[in-house]
């Protein structure tokens, strides 16, 4: 499994409810296809969190850069003021083997990524 988390391009920014749903429904129905096994999906105001088994060889930059595409562009169907290219901070955060994350080290990577 992988824990991933990553965070939206602008700290003042935040995605609407409507569009973390549509986040969380796009995704779960892209990654049954794909045959993941999501354990855990969060689309918080500021970042996504997931914790999922996810079969297959691809490394985790690559498994992130996915995930982050698909949800831009879940997002961006939504509500087209959501720029794809634009919507996520080029940082993420992969724990393998996966484990659930607690919302401390969840925090403790958003404030880290903030650091300026």
């Amino acid at each position: 499994p992988y824990a991933c988390v990553w965070l939206l391009r602008d700290p003042s920014g935040r995605l609407d409810p409507v569009v973390s749903q549509a986040i969380i429904s796009g995704l779960n129905i892209q990654m049954q296809e794909r045959h993941w096994h999501i354990q855990d999906l969060q689309v918080r105001s500021d970042h996504v969190y997931l914790l999922a088994e996810v079969p297959g060889e691809d490394p985790a930059f690559k498994i992130v850069r996915d995930l982050k595409r698909r949800s831009a562009e879940l997002a961006h169907a939504q509500n087209a003021a959501y720029a794809p290219d634009r919507l996520w901070s080029d940082g993420y955060l992969v724990v393998t083997p996966g484990r659930a994350l607690d919302s401390e080290e969840i925090q403790q990577f958003i404030d880290f990524e903030r650091m300026e």
